[in-house]
């Protein structure tokens, strides 16, 4: 299952800096987690003003301390945050079962791009989880892949409705 993952391709998110991996490693490197956080977050466009309150909430320590994982995510994702289509060919030896997911709540380039995948990948569906944004209750989320993977077909529109009920 694929979560909402920060993939730009089209003009509906700018594309990330081409000097942005270089600079996010520095950062890291020197142990400036803070910034390299704060770079993410504005890159991904977190408003400037979230930013700035989430550095006093419980999550911010929690998020510092697996910023040093952000290069990783940003090499194998490097040429899907481009602002470029997917390449139907780069992913048809993806042939696992896969779930694209994304909030309803969620910008409208994520569900996009979440459906996009679904679209190319070969044996994807693509789902959108009702009264969900990025920050998706557990309670929600986990009955999804639960239905993917019991359900034995992959439709061929790439495509199904699943009404979580809210708690």
């Amino acid at each position: 299952m694929i979560y909402e993952a920060p993939f730009f391709f089209d003009e509906a998110h700018p594309p990330r800096p081409d000097d942005y991996l270089t600079k996010m490693t520095a950062l890291i490197a020197a142990d400036r987690r803070a910034e390299a956080l704060k770079l993410f977050m504005k890159t991904v466009g977190t408003p400037p003003i979230f930013i700035n309150l989430m550095r006093f909430t419980p999550v911010w320590p929690k998020l510092k301390r697996v910023t040093h994982t952000l290069p990783y995510d940003l090499t194998i994702c490097s040429d899907t945050r481009a602002g470029k289509p997917l390449s139907r060919e780069r992913w048809a030896s993806v042939i696992m079962p896969v779930l694209t997911a994304v909030g309803r709540k969620s910008p409208m380039w994520w569900q996009k791009s979440m459906k996009e995948l679904a679209d190319v990948l070969p044996n994807a569906q693509y789902v959108t989880l009702a009264g969900q944004t990025h920050m998706v209750k557990a309670s929600v989320l986990v009955p999804a892949p639960v239905q993917f993977f019991a359900n034995s077909t992959v439709t061929s529109t790439n495509t199904f409705a699943y009404q979580a009920s809210r708690r």
